[in-house]
Formats: structure tokens, sequence, C-alpha cells
């Protein structure tokens, strides 16, 4: 359960609806594929998250909002139904009424041993944020660089500044990724591997037109090539950055089950 953002974590979940977490996270990857087809932002819904497994590993997970859970209830019938929609009720009212209980900084605060204490967890959590800026300083830098860049680049050249950065990936296996986790078109035919509409939306990509000589036909063609964006390019090497423990595995396509 996470007071602050309202959520409660996708292992938690699948603890309690009785179901291994990975085949709950492939229905939460499916809730998610017919939210973008509806042009629903999901993540009202789960947000991307990790967490630590027993063996001290990084593994993918979702925070559901209580949409969230709404949803996955919905999807469930009988006493596991009627027993997980108590326990997440009872736990989104334990998170309001933690912040109604606490709304206020330190400097806010009459009683003098509350206000002390309270001014220790903010200064214990702003040097906890020192410290993450400091370890993402490099990752800030790269972001900054590809920002003021006015190219964009093909999905080789992003696998390529993916590898330099640490990130064990080709050209294909990207691919397959960006299609697996619906920014590209996983459908045969012309629109394969072509973005879809929301993340164009987005700005992660746009689409270039290019021509070409078909020798069986003898006529010249034209067909669209996925470019990613400087946007997109900032987008995707931080969200390989920050998960790069969960990437970098002998089982890529398995272990990663989904950070869209």
């Amino acid at each position: 359960m996470n007071e602050l953002q309202r959520t409660i974590s996708s292992v938690e979940v699948a603890k309690q609806v009785g179901k291994e977490h990975a085949k709950l996270m492939r229905d939460i990857r499916q809730y998610c594929e017919y939210l973008n087809e509806a042009k629903v932002g999901f993540v009202d819904f789960f947000i991307e998250s990790s967490y630590k497994d027993a063996k001290g590993e990084i593994r993918p997970s979702f925070d559901c909002t209580k949409q969230g859970c709404e949803m996955i209830g919905n999807k469930m019938n009988g006493k596991k139904g009627v027993q997980f929609t108590a326990f997440y009720v009872q736990q989104f009212n334990k998170m309001e009424n933690h912040i109604k209980a606490y709304p206020m900084d330190s400097y806010m605060i009459e009683d003098p041993a509350a206000r002390a204490q309270k001014w220790i967890e903010e200064y214990q959590e702003k040097q906890q944020a020192y410290a993450i800026i400091e370890e993402q300083r490099p990752k800030v830098i790269f972001a900054n660089a590809v920002e003021v860049a006015e190219d964009s680049v093909n999905v080789k050249v992003l696998a390529t500044t993916l590898k330099k950065h640490g990130i064990d990936i080709g050209q294909n296996r990207l691919f397959r990724w960006l299609r697996e986790h619906g920014y590209l078109s996983s459908k045969n035919g012309t629109t394969r591997n072509l973005p879809n509409q929301r993340a164009l939306d987005r700005g992660l990509f746009e689409l270039q037109l290019n021509s070409y000589y078909d020798s069986k036909s003898n006529s010249h063609r034209t067909r669209y090539t996925t470019m990613v964006t400087g946007k997109g390019q900032i987008y995707f090497v931080n969200m390989f950055l920050k998960n790069k423990d969960v990437y970098n595995t002998d089982n890529f396509g398995v272990v990663q089950e989904s950070f869209f």
C-alpha cells in the first residue's frame, strides 16, 4: 500500500485475489491495451512500477489505483470478488484517513514534539531526494542533450544508443518490445511496426515517408518508416536506465512483463 499515491501494488493484489503475479500482470497489460484502443489514459488505473523479489532481484509490477482495483474486482465473481472488494475499499479508506491525519508541513504543527518529529522526517526525505538526484545526474545530462537535438532517429539507432548506456538489446528485440508494450502495431501487413495513434499523440514517434523502386511491379512506391523523436529518445532511454536490472536478463521477453 502506498499512502501518498493512494495505490496498491499488483504484488499485493495478486495475493488477495489468489492469482500468480505473472498472470495478473498479463491481465493488466490486456486492460491497458483495451484502454489505449479507446484512447483512455491507463495511468488513471495502473501505474508502471517495480519491486524486489525474495531473491533481491528487481521485477516489474504495477501500482493499482482505486479505479484499477475496481476494474480487477469487476472481473471476479462469488466469494473472491466480495473479499477483494472489501479489502481494497478498506485499504483506500485507510489511505484517505492517513492523508487527512497528516496534511501539514512541520512549520504548521503547534505541538513542539510533533513539529520536531515532522521536521526530522522532512529532512530525511530531502536527503533521500538529493541522493536520487545525484544518482540520476548522468541520465539528466543525456536527456538534455537529446532534447536539444532536432533530428529524429530510427529504431536501430535508438537500440545502439541504449547499448552504449549498458542496455543489452538490439534492433529486433527493441522492435518486439515496442510491439508487445503497445507503442507499435503488431498487426501483419503495411502497418506492422508503425506507431499506434496514442504513441504519436504523445510525441514519441513520427512517420517518415520514403520512396523506393519495386522491381516486381517495375514502379516507384512509397512507404512509411517509424522514427523516434527527441522526446521519445528521452522517454525510452530513461525508462530502460531506470529498470536496467530487469532489462539485462537472459530471458528478456519473459522477465520483462510490462512497463507500458
